[in-house]
């Protein structure tokens, strides 16, 4: 049985043209393991492939890389969340007055600096800083 997971806070998007998630830049191995490590981002690559979603009349991949380790300043925690059965559903009530997503993206922005630099260089100016519902069966 699939574990189902949704997120709710700042995550970074990146869109890729192709079948594979970009290969690892010569010299970049430790920091490429890095960000791959789930102990500091969870991606919506679970079960099957990422979400493919037209860009500018093409289909591209979507993936979405959502913050997990704890660091400092966080305005407010993300809210992580996984469910194993799917067909039994139970009511969450979740009150977002007090988020400031501008704040939290900011400070992903800077938390995530270096994971932000590599996926620059991976994605190029395919990566966008955002804020909002991320979920990916696993």
């Amino acid at each position: 049985m699939p574990t189902h997971h949704f997120y709710v806070g700042p995550y970074v998007e990146c869109h890729a043209p192709g079948d594979d998630w970009p290969p690892c830049p010569a010299g970049l191995e430790d920091d490429w393991d890095a960000l791959l490590n789930d102990d500091r981002m969870d991606w919506n690559i679970g079960r099957g492939d990422p979400r493919s979603i037209i860009v500018d009349g093409r289909s591209v991949w979507q993936y979405c890389g959502v913050p997990r380790e704890q660091r400092p300043d966080v305005p407010r925690a993300g809210m992580y969340h996984q469910f194993d059965n799917y067909e039994r559903v139970y009511p969450l009530v979740f009150d977002w007055t007090m988020a400031d997503p501008a704040a939290e993206v900011e400070w992903f922005r800077a938390a995530f600096a270096p994971e932000l630099d590599l996926l620059r260089k991976l994605f190029g100016e395919s990566l966008w800083l955002c804020w909002g519902l991320v979920y990916w069966p696993y």
